[in-house]
């Protein structure tokens, strides 16, 4: 092999490296990028769901989730934040059902369900989902209080 061979190869192999240096420059750009994005995520309590209680299961929702909580389940913060007192306290009475973290999913989805039986009325009437509910006066028979299905 000549020496103006070697060269030729030296340089194709410098141009193939550089081109690979340039890659791995746009990559790391990108990771920078992304990197930046997922620090501008502030967390806490928003102003109106600053109650002592909800503290330390705000403290890792973002303020963004929040905030967006807030706008899509319900005009009022005070709601929201007695909501969220509920939903906190079901935590503490269910412990081996609480979630261990995401509490801004767990969150959301109680949220869900409120506004959708807020939405339909559920629990503002005595009918629940065409049942109607009666107490039976103590002075009645038991045959009337409590009626007879047979079952097959």
């Amino acid at each position: 092999m000549s020496d103006s061979e070697i060269v030729i190869k030296l340089i194709e192999r410098l141009a193939q490296l550089e081109g690979r240096v340039s890659e791995l420059e746009d990559l790391s750009k990108t990771k920078k990028k992304r990197a930046a994005g997922a620090q501008a995520k502030p967390k806490g309590a928003i102003p109106g769901l600053d109650h002592a209680m909800l503290q330390p299961y705000l403290k890792d929702v973002t303020k963004d989730l929040q905030s967006d909580l807030v706008t899509l389940y319900g005009g009022s913060v005070e709601e929201i934040q007695t909501e969220l007192l509920e939903a906190v306290s079901w935590i503490k009475a269910n412990p081996k059902r609480a979630p261990v973290s995401n509490y801004g999913r767990f969150f959301r989805n109680w949220l869900s369900r409120w506004y959708e039986k807020k939405r339909r009325g559920v629990g503002t009437n005595p009918v629940i989902q065409g049942i109607r509910v009666v107490t039976p006066e103590p002075d009645q028979p038991k045959e009337l209080r409590l009626p007879y299905v047979p079952r097959n």
